[in-house]
Order: structure tokens, then C-alpha cells, then sequence
């Protein structure tokens, strides 16, 4: 049974010219079409023609269509449209021959750049288990989970417990024992009425295992643990009053096999200050610890549920026929190539903060989508509808491993773990948090993840950055066009932290290969005040440190890209074509900024870059004075690839104590810098 396809589609599948060389495959899979590539074929007349095309029950052109975004962003297309399309053939990790489709306008009314509409879909071999999955996909009318997605979660969790030595070992990362989770759901079933309450976990079974589950809290009211109903819920938690996500959470933990599940909203006293500061300081070795994670990926709060995936055309593979390169006719899908980031990332969970640990840190996840079901360990991910190939690899997000080759002599400094981290972070700060104050809780079984990974004591993690990687930890920047504007929050962290700011973080690359790259400034001390948990809330906190200083004119730091001389009478570096990002939207120089806080910007070098031949690189925090203390600076921003031509006298300068005033550091060495405070 092939689905129904109209005869565009099927004359553009059948045509040769517009198969690409499998040499020229891999790269017009991710590039534009320039004019040196070969001619792309008129897959569509106009973008009107699709659209009807869709309408009449074409399921290609409904699937490309969907690509495009919501109506009202496909209206950027004008109906005039003509749409390419391009096909090129390779082959898979089995050896299996594939094929690849990239769909494009050829205008649009924004003037965005047609790449903003480029699509790419695959094109696989179609296997017994996806085509049984996809028909009861089609068929299940019902807000129930369907006896065929049971199979596949049990199909994959059996694999996965069986053949992943570092699924079933990642807990030992966070924890040194096993141990229950301080309070528990139980669950049974009495003449097919629920039973659930909660339990202490050390009422467990012995050797018992425990399910999680991750959801969006939203606006919607709840069941909750508090105080007042904390005895009456050991007794009994009316299934009629648990939202739906939850009733469906536990449904699935009993239909799995599983007799508890922890819900953070009902096994954490939610009226209790006391009781949320020690449960989640330990959340992370929850959710580490549990045996699968369920993730309520599409719901935007608990009346979402788990099973209500679309039946739509639009939500489910193409099954077409191709002829492979023996010629013979075989049945393949036709499905777009960023299932993944649309179906897990780009979602409401996916966009949560708080869920960015527990996804990390759970063994086995299983994300219940908008069309289907995704699954994720720390080996690797897979969609109910879609071939092995199709949603590849997790990258960063769960590494708990160098990568293959690498051995602890190639890498002593654990490089590999920092990067790591980095990523997370990057990740983390694109996420929204509704409380302010949780920006380093939210992370904190993550920290003390990587923590142990690191062999480091807690006292070595300092506001989200590590002793022993501090100087490249402070060269992070805010992006400025991001959907979250930049925002400082002083009181939670010091300014020279990340999680001082609210805003999409990047930071600087470290390259240990790069032996050109030497380090200019020294930490001298480092401090942070809490009360008792370094992972936990902070109070405040400071950076000694001793490097080259200098002070920047304002007008040199009003615009991203900036030019002086060597012997400006206040600039010592030469920063052609440097880039200064400043952490608040607001840059010097402009009148409110500059009312608010006046004064001259500072600049303190941390890395350089000196090649032969070449300018140096240089790196570094842009600082202005406290005026509370003599030589104490606040982080306003960073200086990254600033070119330093005459880099031997700039250094020099930095470095001399009569070019700056007595009140703006501690200490001066001529050969090591000024010692100066940052808080």
C-alpha cells in the first residue's frame, strides 16, 4: 500500500536529471545551490500549485508544505513561486541505499534569502517495524497507547539494558550508592481501579526500581503535595484529580512492568521551603538514578497528556516506491530530516530550563512528541517512524565519554569535559526559567556530575564556571538577536559569571592543540558566599586576578567593531577589527547608559593568540570600576579577536603602573600585571 502522491511528485521522483552525483551529495545537503552546482529540477510550477496540490491529499506535498512552517509564515512565500527541488542518492550505516530531497521557493515577499525555506528530506527503505508503526500511528483513534508503541518502548529498553554498559553505569557519575528517592508514587490496580499514594522510599521492595517523569507545570492548577495533605495522599491520591499527563504517567509506568514513578509536584512538599532546598539539591541523582524517564515533550502543561499524537496526514511519513540501483521496485518513506530538533528540541519542554539536567542526567529517556515517540540514552536515539539513521546522533547534550580514540595521556587536562559542560551551558541559557533565583539550582546535578567527572571538590565550582578552567570559563559572550534579550540579575550571581545574566550564552573554543594560545592574566583567588552548598543559591562572590589592564575610550566600545593606534593616549592594544560584545543591550555611550553608569571602560587580557608573522589575537573581560573599593571592577562585557599589531610594546604598556591610576588596582608588577578585583 503506497500513499497518494500527485503527478508532479511522481514524475519529479521518476526523473534521472535530477539525481546529483553521490560526490556532490554531501555537501548540497547542507549548502545553498550557487551557480556552479548542477540545474535543480521545477519540482512545482508555483507555490499555489502545492498548495492545492496539498488540499486535493497529496501527502509529499503536504509534508513539504508543513516544512515550511505555520500559515501565517508560509505566507512570506508569495503564490507565484516557482518551487525546485533537487534528489541525490547515498548510501546508509547498513549499507542500504538512500535519498535525499531538498525543496526551496525561488522568492519570497521578506527578502530573507530563499535559504530561510531551504528543506531537506530523506528518503529510506521502508522496514516491517516502521510500517507497522506508522499504520497503527494511522489507526489509533484513541487517546490511548497503542499495543504496537508499547512493543517498540519495550523493544528499545530491553536493547538499551542489555547491550549499553554506559546507560547502566551513568549513575555512578552523580552518586557514589544507589539509593530511593526521598518519597515515591506507588502504584497498583484493584478490579481495574488505580491505586496511588505516596510513600517513603524506604517503604519500597527491596532492589526496586523507579520511573521519572519531566512535564511543563504551565498555568494550569494541579494536584500538589503540600503540607495540609501530605497524611491524606499516604493513604490515597485520587486518580480522578491527577491531570492527565500524570494519570497517562502512570498508566504507562504499570503497563511497563514498574510499581513507582517520581513526579517532582506530588513527592516534593511544594509548601515547604525546607523540604524543596534538600530535594533539589539531589534532584539530579533522581533522575539519574531512575530507570526511564517519560517526558511530556509536547505538552504545554499537565492537561496535554502523553498519547494524544496526531493521526494527520501532514504528521506521518510518506510511503512511497522507489527503484533502487538494481532496479527493482521497493517501498521506501519519504520524511523531513529535522524530526528531532522539531519534534524534542523546539518544543515546550524541550524549552524548559529545569528539564535540560534531567534529560542529560536520566539514562533512558522517552519523549512523547506531537506526531510519534522519540527514545534517547547515552548511546543513542531513535524514532518510532523513522529508520535508525534518521535522527542521529545526541553530540554533546548526554556525552559521558571522550570521544573514541582519545586517551586520558592525549588529554590530562579533561578538555573534552569542559567542552562538555560549555555546550550545556549554551544549551541552558537558551531555555526559559519562570523562578529568577533557581538559575544555578536548575543545574546543579549537572554540576555535580561533572564535578566528580573532573576529580574536582565542590569547593573547585565557582557560579557555574571550574577553578581549573576559570580564565576560559570567563570568556563567554550574550547574543544580542536572540529571542531572550539580555538581562542582569546581580543579586544572583557575580558579574562575572553566566548565570549573572539572562540571555543565549556562547563561549570562547578552547583548543589545547592550538600551541600558539598562551594564557596572560593568573587567578589569584577565587570566592563565592553560600549557605553551605556551592552547587546551590549564592549570596555573592569575587575573582582576584593579576594580568595586563587597560583602559578602553567610550567611543571605542559604542560600536561591535572598533579601530585605534598603538599610541592612542588611552588605548594600549591596537584592536583592529575587534569584537567587543557587551552583556547589557544597552552599550557606553549611549545617554541613559552613560547617566546610569559613567566612567571609563577597562580592559583586562586573558588569552592571547601570537602566531608568527601575525598580529596577535588577544581575549579578554571589558570591566568598569565599583568606586566602593580601591582596584574592584564589575564585568560589563568581553573583548574577543582583537588584533594587537605592535603586541610586545601594547603588553608592556599594560603592564605599567604609570598609565593607570593608583586607585584602580591592588598591586603592580611590571612583569606580571595588576592584581585587581572583580565581583
Amino acid at each position: 500500500m503506497y500513499d497518494s502522491i500527485c503527478d508532479a511528485c511522481r514524475n519529479f521522483l521518476g526523473r534521472p536529471e535530477v539525481l546529483v552525483s553521490s560526490m556532490y551529495s554531501r555537501a548540497r545537503a547542507v549548502h545553498w545551490p550557487d551557480d556552479n552546482a548542477p540545474p535543480a529540477a521545477k519540482f512545482h510550477s508555483t507555490f499555489a500549485d502545492m498548495k492545492v496540490s496539498a488540499q486535493r491529499g497529496c501527502h509529499l506535498c503536504t509534508i513539504f508544505l508543513e516544512s515550511f512552517g505555520t500559515p501565517d509564515i508560509r505566507e512570506a512565500i508569495p503564490d507565484a513561486s516557482i518551487i525546485l527541488a533537487e534528489m541525490y542518492r547515498f548510501r546508509d550505516s547498513a549499507g542500504q541505499n538512500m535519498a535525499s530531497v531538498c525543496v526551496w521557493p525561488t522568492k519570497t515577499n521578506d527578502n530573507a534569502g530563499m535559504n530561510k525555506f531551504f528543506r531537506k528530506f530523506c528518503i529510506s527503505h521502508l522496514n516491517v517495524r516502521e510500517k507497522n508503526n506508522i499504520m497503527a500511528r494511522r489507526n489509533n483513534k484513541s487517546h490511548t497507547i497503542s499495543q504496537e508503541s508499547l512493543h517498540q518502548i519495550k523493544a528499545w529498553q530491553g536493547a538499551c539494558c542489555k547491550d549499553h554498559s554506559t546507560c547502566r553505569d551513568s549513575w555512578t557519575l552523580t552518586s557514589k550508592e544507589r539509593r530511593m528517592p526521598t518519597r515515591l508514587l506507588e502504584i497498583t490496580q484493584l478490579a481495574e481501579e488505580w491505586q496511588v499514594r505516596v510513600i517513603d522510599g524506604t517503604e519500597a521492595e527491596v532492589d526496586a526500581t523507579y520511573m521519572t517523569l519531566s512535564h511543563c507545570w504551565g498555568s494550569s492548577d494541579f494536584v500538589r503535595l503540600t503540607s495540609e495533605n501530605r497524611r491524606f495522599f499516604r493513604d490515597n491520591v485520587p486518580f480522578g484529580s491527577l491531570s492527565q499527563t500524570f494519570k497517562n504517567a502512570v498508566e504507562l509506568t504499570f503497563a511497563l512492568g514498574f510499581k513507582y514513578l517520581w513526579i517532582d509536584s506530588l513527592c516534593i512538599i511544594q509548601d515547604s521551603h525546607d523540604d524543596w532546598v534538600q530535594e533539589s539539591s539531589v534532584m539530579g541523582s533522581v533522575y539519574a538514578q531512575g530507570h526511564l524517564n517519560i517526558a511530556a515533550t509536547y505538552s504545554k502543561n499537565g492537561e496535554g497528556g502523553l498519547f494524544n499524537q496526531s493521526n494527520e496526514l501532514s504528521a506521518s511519513p510518506c510511503i512511497i516506491q522507489m527503484t533502487d540501483n538494481d532496479e527493482k521496485l521497493t517501498e521506501a518513506i519519504c520524511y523531513e530530516d529535522r524530526a528531532w530538533h522539531r519534534e524534542v528540541d523546539a518544543t515546550p519542554l524541550g524549552n524548559r530550563a529545569w528539564v535540560v539536567q534531567e534529560r542529560v542526567l536520566a539514562p533512558r529517556i522517552l519523549h512523547f512528541s506531537s506526531n510519534q515517540l522519540f527514545w534517547e540514552c547515552c548511546r543513542e536515539r531513535a524514532a518510532e517512524l523513522l529508520p535508525p539513521d534518521s535522527v542521529g546522533e545526541d553530540g554533546e547534550l548526554k556525552k559521558v565519554a571522550p570521544y573514541p580514540g582519545t586517551s586520558e595521556a592525549q588529554d590530562p587536562e579533561r578538555t573534552w569535559i569542559h567542552t562538555n559542560w560549555a555546550s550545556l551551558v549554551e544549551k541552558y541559557s537558551s531555555c526559559s526559567l519562570t523562578v529568577q533565583s533557581d538559575k544555578l539550582v536548575a543545574i546543579s546535578g549537572l554540576a555535580r556530575r561533572v564535578c566528580g567527572q573532573l576529580g574536582l571538590n565542590p569547593q573547585d565550582y565557582v557560579a557555574g564556571l571550574w577553578k581549573s578552567n576559570l580564565l576560559y570559563g570567563l570568556l563567554y559572550r550574550v547574543e544580542q538577536e536572540s529571542a531572550l534579550p539580555p538581562t542582569r540579575f546581580p543579586g544572583r550571581a557575580p558579574s562575572w559569571s553566566w548565570a549573572s545574566l539572562n540571555g543565549v550564552i556562547t563561549f570562547f573554543p578552547q583548543d589545547e592543540a592550538n600551541l600558539s594560545e598562551w594564557k596572560t592574566a593568573s587567578i589569584i583567588d577565587t570566592q563565592t558566599y553560600h549557605d553551605g552548598d556551592p552547587f546551590g543559591q549564592l549570596k555573592g562572590g569575587f575573582i582576584r586576578i593579576q594580568g595586563p589592564l587597560s583602559e578602553l575610550k567610550p567611543k571605542m566600545a559604542i560600536s561591535q567593531t572598533s579601530r585605534a593606534t598603538a599610541d592612542d593616549e588611552s588605548t594600549v592594544f591596537t584592536a583592529a577589527a575587534s569584537e567587543v560584545f557587551f552583556d547589557n543591550p544597552s552599550p557606553i555611550g549611549s545617554p541613559s547608559q552613560q547617566e546610569k553608569e559613567p566612567g571609563p571602560v577597562y580592559f583586562i587580557l586573558l588569552i592571547v593568540d601570537a602566531k608568527i608573522d601575525q598580529p596577535a589575537v588577544v581575549h579578554g573581560l571589558l570591566l568598569r570600576p565599583t568606586g566602593l573599593k580601591r582596584g574592584q571592577f564589575e564585568r560589563i562585557g568581553v573583548l574577543l579577536y582583537g588584533e594587537a599589531c605592535d603586541f610586545e610594546q601594547s603588553l608592556r604598556n599594560a603592564m605599567d603602573p604609570e598609565r593607570l591610576g593608583e586607585g584602580l588596582y591592588e598591586e603592580a608588577d611590571l612583569e606580571r600585571g595588576f592584581t585587581i578585583e572583580i565581583v
